[in-house]
């Protein structure tokens, strides 16, 4: 993403969807099958199975987070799909995991953000893992 001048904004990261997580995903969904039907007969292997795929459906209907945003010290501006409003959150800490960077944030209900490699160009990957290795 780029600024008037034209230089890329190291502070401010616009998320993709993730198909690293899809697949992860997938692949978790289909494993979890594999063994329900090892366990149990067939009648109930698939009703499990239709269970597991609602379940799935349910859990890609949730809010997306598709900006992040870096403001001051451990403050973050959160905004999700859903919603018009930014959410301002504090730090308190960053997790790189390679292939995922965890955030976790402060607050009443504590709240935390999983950001895969693939959400982000290769320039803006690189500026959040060095501001985990700094955090």
């Amino acid at each position: 993403m780029a600024n008037v001048t034209g230089k890329m904004n190291h502070f401010s990261f616009s998320l993709q969807h993730s198909r690293l997580s899809i697949a992860l995903h997938i692949f978790m969904l289909l494993l979890i099958c594999f063994c329900i039907y090892q366990a149990l007969n067939i009648w109930m292997c698939f009703i499990a199975g239709i269970g597991l795929i609602l379940s799935y459906i349910f859990f890609l209907n949730q809010k997306q987070l598709i900006k992040l945003e870096w403001l001051d010290q451990n403050d973050w501006s959160l905004k999700y799909s859903d919603n018009k409003n930014t959410q301002t959150l504090e730090l308190e800490r960053m997790l790189d995991h390679q292939l995922y960077i965890v955030l976790y944030f402060y607050g009443s209900k504590p709240e935390s953000v999983l950001i895969w490699q693939d959400q982000l160009s290769r320039l803006q990957w690189k500026s959040l893992k060095s501001r985990a290795k700094l955090h």
